[in-house]
């Protein structure tokens, strides 16, 4: 059984977000996860959407962006660029020829001077209710929604 968690933000009455998705086993990430989204106010949701850059899904689906922008969440663009760099100075601290630049360009970009987190929308996954929780951040409404798909068994 896994856990799938829809984080998204509706913005000009349109949905975009990623999913974020642990097995079981990892129940307890899973619920470190929502506390870390429980506690994002809108105004501050809104303030990380306006340092994503969505990328559609077919350019190159990548499972691990709800991983992402859960960490975008908690610990804010600055945080998670800083966090990103020593991650991949980390992992390529003894291959010659890595190149860490090259690399972290897949996460983020420079725009007009602000960092902007590069993230694959896989929307497609709310609208057809592939998900367990789904967090969605109104920055119309001014408001956070929260829902529970429960599966109704047919006999």
């Amino acid at each position: 059984m896994n856990t799938t968690i829809f984080v998204g933000f509706r913005h000009q009455g349109m949905i975009k977000g990623c999913t974020w998705q642990r097995t079981l086993k990892q129940d307890t990430v899973g619920n470190r996860v929502l506390d870390i989204l429980g506690a994002v106010d809108v105004d501050y949701a809104k303030e990380i959407f306006e340092c994503i850059e969505w990328n559609p899904r077919g350019e190159s689906h990548r499972e691990k962006d709800g991983t992402y922008l859960v960490k975008l969440l908690e610990l804010g663009i600055e945080e998670y660029e800083e966090t990103l760099r020593r991650t991949l100075k980390f992992l390529y601290r003894n291959i010659k020829g890595s190149d860490i630049k090259r690399d972290l360009a897949r996460y983020l970009r420079k725009r007009n001077g602000k960092t902007m987190a590069r993230l694959v929308a896989s929307s497609l996954d709310f609208q057809q209710n592939r998900f367990s929780t789904a967090f969605i951040f109104d920055l119309d409404a001014n408001q956070v929604e929260v829902i529970e798909n429960r599966r109704i068994s047919v006999s």
